[in-house]
């Protein structure tokens, strides 16, 4: 009888330990890997959630840069020369250098390049003068629109004096194409 009991025992720890080693395996195990899972993901969640505050920053940051910059289109829009009138600002560049004591040398504006928005007309300008007249003339074309470029500017000193120079500037003026850009006139109809 005591070895049918020793049996019984030893039978007896051996499922208690099956029992342990299969709960073991089968649901403590499983289950660490599942929090494990789930503490990755909410920590995941809670770093999205920490950026969503700096992102909204960026949205708002970025609004504001899109409500200056279409400010700004809308403003030069309105501000910049048409095809059409482009003989007007021809003009007013003329008698900028007349009224600054430069002898014109060359005025020669090239024809239109049409681009998506706008139109670029390249213009050639060779002027002489006494350097300060000059000088005036350049700091009043650049204050006159927007929509005019210097892309270069060269001036040499005459020999003779020493007071005059002669100078060559190629202009980049930008004008506006309002069938395509959406420039309307007071009456809200497209300017032709």
């Amino acid at each position: 009888m005591k070895r049918e009991n020793k049996w019984g025992k030893t039978l007896l720890i051996l499922a208690l330990v099956a029992t342990a080693v299969g709960y073991w395996v089968l649901l403590y195990q499983p289950g660490q890997r599942q929090i494990a899972e789930l503490r990755k993901q909410i920590e995941q969640k809670r770093e999205i959630v920490s950026k969503s505050g700096t992102v909204g920053a960026a949205i708002h940051t970025t609004e504001k840069e899109i409500e200056r910059a279409t400010s700004y289109n809308q403003v030069w829009e309105r501000g910049a020369p048409t095809l059409a009138e482009l003989s007007t600002l021809f003009g007013q560049i003329s008698g900028l250098s007349r009224s600054h004591q430069a002898t014109t040398m060359q005025f020669d504006p090239d024809p239109a390049v049409r681009r998506d928005r706008l139109s670029e007309i390249p213009l050639r300008i060779a002027l002489a003068g006494p350097f300060t007249q000059i000088s005036q003339f350049v700091y009043e074309l650049e204050r006159l629109t927007s929509s005019i470029w210097i892309e270069s500017l060269r001036l040499d000193v005459s020999a003779k004096d020493g007071k005059s120079v002669t100078g060559a500037m190629d202009l980049l003026i930008f004008a506006d194409n309002p069938e395509i850009s959406g420039y309307a006139n007071t009456t809200g109809n497209p300017i032709q």
